[in-house]
């Protein structure tokens, strides 16, 4: 079950923060706090059994966060929340991701991205080399 909700909602319950895992709480927290994602474009998080389990948030057409628990890998919850997002956001979406993440790359191009622009990774706090995808 896919549930949109905003940082502070009452959607996000006790009980669901209760049963999600702690990297999910750290990757969540990180998605409400700073740069405010959740409040400029949303975040939309898939339950199951009654436990957050993955989550997107957008900031206007970025995708600023996906996040899907390592546990819960490879059950199409990802690709649900990134065909939730290219519905809302119909005009188009980019995102960042590292260059060394191949699986992630893989993911995105299967999903209708594609490289639009490569770094050296200067321009990111990690210095990691990046690539901006974009969809369509």
């Amino acid at each position: 079950m896919l549930i949109g909700v905003a940082c502070g909602s009452h959607l996000i319950t006790r009980q669901l923060i209760a049963r999600a895992s702690q990297p999910m709480i750290g990757a969540w927290r990180s998605s409400c706090a700073g740069q405010g994602e959740i409040a400029h474009g949303g975040t939309t998080v898939a339950v199951q059994d009654g436990r957050v389990v993955a989550f997107i948030a957008l900031r206007e057409a970025r995708v600023a966060y996906l996040y899907v628990d390592p546990e819960h890998w490879r059950q199409a919850i990802g690709g649900a929340l990134l065909r939730r997002a290219q519905a809302v956001r119909p005009r188009g979406l980019d995102l960042w991701v590292f260059g060394r993440n191949a699986v992630a790359i893989a993911f995105y191009e299967r999903h209708g991205f594609r490289i639009a622009e490569l770094t050296n990774g200067s321009g990111n706090e990690e210095r990691e080399p990046d690539a901006r995808m974009v969809w369509p």
